[in-house]
């Protein structure tokens, strides 16, 4: 039995991975390059190494053991992110998450790398022919199908359990899952020899005519190669009646062609829409408009102008949905100030040492902001009758809170918490920080990182300097400049002004100061959420 410790740039999360050598399949189909091995690779997701092949005194895994036997068992494994499909994206690309900029499931598999080289596209460009199943990447619909795969399917096997799951992961009603894939599964299995969108036992087969074509072809040509047909239709999934009777069809010459549902005859070609998705991606000033801003309108202008076609604004944003699977998104400023290679080195260099140095001195961490609740609230909208304008009555006086908190991260511990301090009509100066670094330290004593911007209040301020002074404990490092989005803090106050306080109308600023209170204290007792904050700043809850 070899032993192979894992490379640095290589890692497995919470699981085990056996890379097995076989003897050359007989089938030309399923065989790799001439002189080279078969190799299966089996990821586990979200176990221990419990397991006979690793030493345990009470598992008893013999079929494992045996397979280990045969194979290359892995000695160390890393837990590089706390969630998946960041980690699996991750060893598949030999890349940490800090470098893919994946840290949760709604990112697109390659939205972020688009040009990095994939473990099984690697294998395919030498010439295997590659098939997967089940949770490789992280399900069927990221499963970089149209560079990775030959062949790949995540449907519901014979065990309850996992067909629950798999039914569970994709039986979110329409317009409420937590992912749009529409245009991904267009776009991604176009192109694919067998499109897995087709992959649905005991159902209409989903996807294009042409789509169908292709898979109907593809086994027929696999059944010609000599592989067998249970393997195929496990891999189609597909019955091995359905199979021969496509090879009998296709013995009759177009008996496997493509049977297109008659209708009008689209106005705009799917070369014609990715030429648009390009000019609408140039942005509105690009265009001749003043301002970064789509709406249909102008939109149906562009394509009048370029394609020559004329549509209602109205269908526009169906076509834009459905076709584009575009939708509506509030933009994110960002000052002209900032410079934006000074944030890539912070983020790359400057901020994993920051983490590794807090680790080392087993450190809490805190990340500092401060902002404003003013008497007058923010206006968001809400739902009324049809017709009826909502008014908010309200006061336009300049009474205000000065609030300070910090989201906090426990390195050892990985748990978040948040800290605050609120001042009633009252700016908040150095004095005011250090009245809160000292209420931080008492509620837990010992090693701190504060990471906070660089404003003039902060590492500036000679009070604050005079106070760190006296407490070695307490290390502070600043953000760049600009750079608000890295802080998890300013979530915080994105949730409490736009989400729980949002259309507050006070009665006076004791009242204002209650809710602001109650607001904070609830978000204190909610340790997901502030993970969730934390993590959509990039920072690792893994340290």
């Amino acid at each position: 039995m070899e032993n192979v410790p894992m490379t640095p740039r290589l890692f497995i999360r919470l699981g085990i991975a056996l890379l097995l050598a076989a003897r050359p399949a007989e089938s030309a189909s399923a065989a790799g390059p001439a002189g080279k091995l078969n190799v299966l690779l089996i990821v586990v997701d979200d176990l221990n190494t419990d397991l006979g092949c690793y030493g345990h005194r009470v598992v008893k895994s013999p079929h494992i053991d045996r397979l280990a036997a045969r194979g290359v068992r892995f000695e160390r494994a890393y837990c590089q992110y706390a969630l998946c499909a960041p980690s699996r994206w991750s060893f598949l690309s030999g890349l940490r998450p800090e470098t893919t900029g994946i840290f949760e499931f709604k990112t697109l598999l390659r939205s972020r790398i688009p040009d990095v080289v994939f473990l099984p596209q690697l294998f395919r460009q030498n010439g295997y022919y590659t098939a997967g199943m089940g949770k490789v990447f992280h399900n069927e619909r990221q499963s970089d199908s149209e560079k990775s795969w030959d062949a790949y399917q995540d449907r519901m096997g014979e065990d309850a359990q996992e067909a629950a799951a798999v039914k569970k992961r994709y039986s979110y009603p329409e317009g409420k899952r937590p992912f749009e894939w529409t245009r991904l599964l267009r776009t991604t299995f176009l192109k694919t020899q067998v499109p897995v969108a087709a992959y649905n036992i005991g159902m209409r087969p989903k996807g294009t005519a042409a789509e169908l074509e292709r898979r109907r072809r593809r086994a027929v040509e696999l059944l010609q190669q000599g592989e067998r047909p249970a393997v195929i239709a496990r891999i189609l999934g597909v019955t091995r009646p359905t199979l021969h009777r496509w090879r009998r069809m296709a013995r009759q010459g177009l008996g496997l062609a493509a049977k297109p549902v008659p209708g009008a005859k689209r106005r705009l070609n799917d070369s014609q829409l990715i030429e648009l998705e390009r000019l609408l991606d140039m942005g509105a000033p690009a265009h001749g408009f003043p301002n970064e801003l789509w709406t249909s309108a102008r939109v149906a202008k562009v394509i009048f102008r370029r394609f020559g076609v004329e549509y209602n604004p109205d269908y526009v944003l169906r076509l834009l949905r459905r076709r584009l699977d575009w939708t509506s998104h509030k933009p994110q400023k960002r000052a002209r100030e900032r410079n934006d290679k000074e944030v890539e080195r912070w983020k790359g260099d400057e901020f994993p040492r920051i983490l590794r140095e807090a680790w080392r001195r087993k450190a809490h961490i805190a990340f500092l902001d401060e902002s404003g609740f003013m008497l007058t609230p923010l206006a968001r909208r809400t739902l009324a009758r049809r017709g009826k304008r909502v008014v908010m009555r309200c006061w336009d006086k300049h009474d205000r809170l000065s609030v300070v908190s910090c989201v906090t991260l426990s390195p050892q511990a990985m748990r978040a918490g948040l800290y605050f301090g609120v001042w009633i009509n009252q700016n908040v100066h150095g004095e005011e920080i250090v009245e809160f670094l000292q209420y931080l330290m008492g509620k837990v004593p010992g090693e701190w990182t504060v990471v906070w911007d660089r404003n003039n209040i902060h590492s500036k301020s000679k009070a604050v300097k005079a106070w760190l002074a006296m407490h070695p404990q307490v290390v502070v490092e600043d953000f760049p400049g600009y750079y608000p989005d890295g802080n998890p803090d300013e979530w915080v106050w994105s949730w409490a002004k736009y989400d729980k306080l949002a259309n507050l109308c006070p009665a006076d600023v004791e009242q204002l100061y209650g809710f602001v209170w109650a607001g904070l204290d609830e978000l204190k007792h909610k340790p997901s959420t502030l993970a969730n904050f934390i993590m959509a700043a990039g920072v690792p809850l893994c340290l």
